[in-house]
């Protein structure tokens, strides 16, 4: 299986707790996300993505963002098996 495009995935963060040494962390283990803003294929990458624009990105719709919301942003690597399968492994962006 070879890396065939990246998806963007977005989750509003509904709580923010922290911890004794003041992070904030999620309880979620695994990401749950509110929606894949983006697919993009490998072959295709451009050298800038702005989230949020409202544009359609592939078969995927990138929602304009919420003022005041803050947002985890995940990155996933899409590996297909075949014309019906894909696997995508997520991992949070940490700016």
């Amino acid at each position: 299986m070879l890396c065939r495009g990246l998806q963007i995935g977005v989750r509003q963060v509904k709580s923010v707790r922290r911890d004794t040494r003041g992070s904030r962390y999620q309880r979620a283990i695994a990401p749950t996300l509110d929606y894949v803003a983006a697919e993009l294929p490998k072959k295709d990458l451009p050298a800038t993505f702005t989230l949020g624009d409202g544009e359609t990105q592939g078969s995927f719709d990138n929602k304009p963002l919420e003022s005041n919301t803050q947002y985890d942003i995940y990155l996933g690597s899409v590996s297909r098996i075949s014309q019906s399968v894909s696997l995508v492994f997520f991992s949070r962006v940490v700016l």
